[in-house]
């Protein structure tokens, strides 16, 4: 159980799949989540790359590997480090 917003809650983070260009998505979702205190934090977004995501449920190539929506999930490599450190340490 997440224990959402309690004491000994298990760490979690949510990623905002949003178009390239709406770069507002995850500090709008953020700034929900913290009125809502549940204290959940979003790690950021993932570009919604319908090209990205056909390239990498089909043939794999270098293209794929620089599609916007690999070098969005890359992006996220740091902040779910952070929260799996957290977990550790919890």
């Amino acid at each position: 159980m997440l224990r959402l917003g309690e004491a000994g809650a298990v760490p979690t983070g949510v990623v905002v799949v949003a178009p390239p260009n709406a770069s507002r998505s995850a500090a709008d979702l953020q700034r929900l989540l913290e009125a809502e205190r549940l204290g959940v934090s979003v790690l950021g977004a993932v570009a919604h790359d319908e090209k990205g995501a056909e390239a990498l449920g089909g043939n794999w190539s270098h293209r794929a590997g620089r599609s916007l929506l690999v070098r969005s999930v890359r992006g996220l490599v740091p902040a779910v480090e952070a929260l799996v450190h957290d977990r550790r340490a919890a």
